[in-house]
């Protein structure tokens, strides 16, 4: 029930994209809060695994231009494809840096990773990686990461993806950074 709910608020949120009524916020937010919010909800979501911030000497707020909650929902998106497409032991590692007028926002598996030619691919509606598997249980409609960049543009901002086989991928969220 919960996955075919999320698949629902998805679709939901691409038609109203399509149709230019989706509502993003463009407002400064204070993105170390929601990157925090975000690994607080993926260690309770995913209590057994090792998901980890790497630690910098940042001083709250780091002020950025976007949608708070909606970075959260592409941070969560993110982390949850590195969780279902990584080794159960794997370490999942969300890292933050600022730099010139941006903010960057990873998430680094160790898992499958994606091949070269298809790195374009996965952000297409209904797409995945060719190669990739999803342990037993597990199940992907192809949405997420056309939703993540879909969500991300619509700030102003952009996804990208760095990835090797059989090393791993980092998911790198790119918002236009804000003076206090």
């Amino acid at each position: 029930v919960l996955r075919l709910n999320r698949m629902l608020s998805d679709l939901l949120d691409l038609s109203r994209a399509d149709n230019n009524q989706l509502k993003l916020l463009r407002e400064k937010f204070d993105c170390l809060s929601s990157l925090r919010e975000a690994l607080h909800l993926a260690k309770v979501a995913f209590p057994d695994k090792n998901i980890t911030l790497n630690d910098h000497d940042f001083e709250s707020p780091i002020w950025a231009i976007g949608d708070p909650d909606r970075l959260v929902q592409c941070l969560k998106n993110l982390i949850g494809n590195a969780v279902k497409y990584s080794n159960l032991d794997s370490i999942i590692e969300l890292d933050f840096n600022v730099k010139d007028d941006c903010v960057l926002f990873s998430v680094i598996d160790h898992g499958q990773g994606i091949a070269d030619d298809q790195q374009e691919r996965i952000f297409e509606r209904f797409q995945r990686a060719d190669g990739v598997t999803l342990r037993r249980g597990d199940s992907s409609s192809g949405l997420g990461l056309s939703i993540v960049k879909m969500l991300m543009e619509g700030m102003g901002g952009s996804v990208d993806v760095q990835s090797k086989v059989g090393v791993g991928s980092c998911f790198i969220l790119v918002l236009q950074r804000s003076e206090c």
